[in-house]
């Protein structure tokens, strides 16, 4: 069985193509408006991507997005006592994900769930100063920058409420 300091990062298919395995499967799964808006940010701010055409840019991300999380469900609707959904909002908002998680691998954790979610909240585990990959730690960030509101609605990635989430406004 998995260790729960070890990860065989290739047991469910390569990196965005989530495949059966054999092994359980805990699947992250965050609003994709926020996902996609720090994608994005991280791409350009961080690593300094070019992203010349931001709309054409916009619509692969959602695109992928889509194919991901589709090809995820569908596992977890083919065998839901091996494939495990966690909300990144629900591991934001308490230690309820990190007990599902621990019972789900059937591991004894080094450290309480309460503990690793008090321990990792942002404003601990970021400090003062200029930001770099973690920028915000929050979902809301994208509806305040008027530019990104416009290029999504160009984009027009529709609705998500397969996945759980609502569509972009």
């Amino acid at each position: 069985p998995p260790h729960p300091d070890s990860l065989n990062a290739s047991a469910q298919g390569p990196h965005g193509k989530p495949a059966d395995g054999g092994w359980p499967l805990l699947i992250l799964i965050r609003d994709p408006h926020p996902t996609v808006y720090s994608y994005y940010h991280t791409a350009v701010d961080r690593w300094g991507a070019k992203i010349p055409d931001r709309v054409a840019w916009l619509r692969d991300a959602y695109r992928e997005y889509r194919e991901f999380y589709g090809r995820a469900l569908a596992l977890q609707a083919a065998q839901p006592g091996r494939v495990l959904l966690v909300r990144y909002e629900e591991l934001r908002a308490g230690p309820e994900p990190l007990h599902r998680i621990v019972r789900f691998l059937g591991v004894q954790p080094k450290l309480s769930p309460e503990f690793v979610h008090w321990w990792t909240d942002f404003e601990r585990f970021t400090q003062p100063g200029p930001r770099t990959f973690f920028r915000v730690g929050h979902n809301e960030q994208w509806r305040n920058d008027e530019a990104w509101r416009r290029d999504l609605a160009a984009a027009a990635p529709g609705d998500f409420a397969e996945f759980g989430y609502p569509a972009a406004p």
